[in-house]
């Protein structure tokens, strides 16, 4: 008869910070918890000590077994815990951790631009690797067996005899904290309503972002150019080859025009015809660094920068692979959020408010989470944002008002001190004070 057979999907070497996060993620129909007795606490005996025993083989560069197992359970509630996945569910569950990559990488990057550095180092793809085990408990009467696949071979090990070591990206990593309310968005992909045709592209558009996203040798960075600007290309569905350079730079100057109008900063050179400004400009060299790495290849060291400026006001380079994740993932933020009409879910709290008013409030709030305004400011690419004394005034004004009717739920100049912090205002409402 044959032996019943269980599967098990993990990630050892990411550093969630559970105690901040609560008790589990949830992406799709996949939910990540923390690997604890708890979990295995229901299941047979000899289950339960083979997945501690597996798990206990995973080291860091100490040989120490590490305390970071993430279990990835795909729709538990109606497959149980350890049931066989498909090849179909196999990728979808793919699919949520690059969700989960991209919540973690792009959102430190964001703060990383806006505040004009960095203090730990950035999350890397490694760090998520994820891994499957299937086995079977019967034939446990001898030592525990696995089954490992290395160049397409597959062969059988004794699992004590394994050791699974922590990739060098991976390790002295600091605690990984997912942005929840870009999560959430995110999200939003996977449920029912939202269209079939560009969840499939925006989720192919992740996995370059993923790949892109690997901590490779410096020698190869430049392949990490070419990787997310395939990003880019399956992001805005850009299918001609003749003309991809032009359809890009016309997709980055219509979000910047859109956005902020009459702040953002004309190109260098006005007078081409390849583009109008400092944003357009920059992807009109970067899909020519793209080809140029592609058909001649390039000095990395000279090449694959840009100019920005630090938290002192210093002229600094930063990779171009950092500059062109940031637009990536304001330009795919702004996809599912049009798709979606997404409501922040601080915003919710305030159905007591006109729809013009909640529409300013939902917009401060994404602005707070997931904007992107100060960090184009530091690249030069749109103009800081100073408003007249007088409209801050009218600003305190209108919201006091709001405040007052709400019983003093979000004081008016709490608001206005938001407003301000999310664009970058150089004037504080309370020092104008008639």
């Amino acid at each position: 008869m044959a032996s019943q057979r269980y599967e098990v999907y993990f990630m050892p070497w990411a550093p969630f910070d559970w105690d901040e996060i609560g008790g589990e993620l949830r992406v799709g129909r996949t939910v990540f918890r923390p690997f604890s007795d708890e979990i295995v606490k229901d299941l047979d005996t000899q289950v339960a000590d083979f997945l501690r025993l597996l798990f206990n083989q995973y080291r860091d560069l100490y040989n120490n077994p590490v305390k970071t197992i993430t279990v990835c359970h795909y729709d538990p509630e109606h497959r149980g815990l350890l049931e066989p996945l498909s090849d179909e569910q196999i990728k979808e569950l793919a699919s949520t951790i690059d969700v989960l990559i991209f919540c973690s990488v792009w959102d430190e990057l964001r703060g990383a631009f806006a505040e004009g550095g960095r203090i730990v180092p950035p999350p890397n793809s490694e760090t998520f690797e994820w891994y499957g085990q299937s086995f079977a408990p019967d034939p446990f009467e001898g030592e525990p067996m696995v089954t490992l696949v290395v160049h397409g071979l597959w062969h059988m090990e004794e699992l004590r005899k394994l050791h699974f070591q922590i990739p060098m990206p991976a390790h002295h990593r600091g605690m990984i904290l997912p942005n929840r309310e870009l999560l959430a968005l995110l999200n939003e992909m996977f449920s029912d309503t939202f269209s079939a045709d560009l969840r499939d592209r925006l989720l192919r558009s992740l996995r370059w972002f993923r790949i892109a996203h690997k901590r490779v040798q410096d020698v190869d960075a430049e392949t990490q150019i070419v990787q997310i600007a395939t990003a880019f290309e399956t992001l805005l569905n850009l299918q001609e080859e003749r003309g991809k350079k032009r359809a890009f730079v016309k997709s980055i100057e219509s979000w910047v025009k859109e956005t902020w109008d009459d702040k953002v900063e004309p190109a260098r050179d006005p007078s081409s015809d390849k583009y109008t400004t400092a944003a357009g400009q920059w992807a009109w060299e970067f899909y020519e660094l793209r080809n140029k790495i592609v058909h001649e290849g390039v000095d990395p060291e000279e090449e694959l920068l840009y100019p920005t400026v630090d938290c002192y006001g210093r002229l600094v380079k930063v990779t171009q692979l950092d500059v062109a994740s940031l637009v990536f993932g304001a330009l795919l933020i702004r996809e599912i959020d049009e798709e979606t009409q997404y409501v922040h879910s601080s915003a919710r709290s305030w159905s007591e408010l006109s729809p013009e008013d909640l529409k300013l409030m939902n917009y401060l709030y994404k602005n707070r989470d997931w904007g992107v305004r100060s960090c184009l400011e530091r690249l030069g690419w749109v103009r800081p944002h100073t408003p007249p004394p007088e409209l801050a005034e009218i600003l305190r004004e209108e919201w006091t008002k709001t405040d007052d009717a709400l019983g003093g739920i979000l004081s008016s100049e709490q608001i206005i001190a938001e407003r301000s912090e999310m664009r970058g205002d150089a004037v504080k409402p309370e020092t104008h004070k008639e």
